[in-house]
């Protein structure tokens, strides 16, 4: 971050101390990005891990692509339901 507020002085947006210089102070927890970080990601992880791990890359991506296709329209609308309760609650 010394080097972002160096070279970029109030450019950068990251994950910053109100002592950096940066253009916006991006929160540790935002509402945005953690249904995306702790669920799908969460999910794909806990299917594609659940086995023996395939032994080349190709093997791994055809895991991914299964884990994904097993994220249904109704598992998102809770998701983005619990969500949208969530920031109703800091509003």
């Amino acid at each position: 971050m010394a080097y972002l507020n160096e070279k970029l002085t109030d450019r950068w947006v990251g994950r910053a101390a109100s002592a950096d210089n940066a253009l916006f102070l991006w929160p540790p927890r935002s509402s945005d990005l953690t249904p995306l970080y702790f669920f799908f990601w969460g999910f794909v992880k806990c299917r594609v891990y659940k086995g023996p791990l395939p032994g080349a890359v190709d093997g791994l991506k055809d895991s991914i692509r299964r884990a994904v296709a097993l994220v249904r329209d109704h598992i998102l609308k809770k998701v983005l339901g619990n969500m949208t309760r969530r920031l109703k609650k800091t509003a």
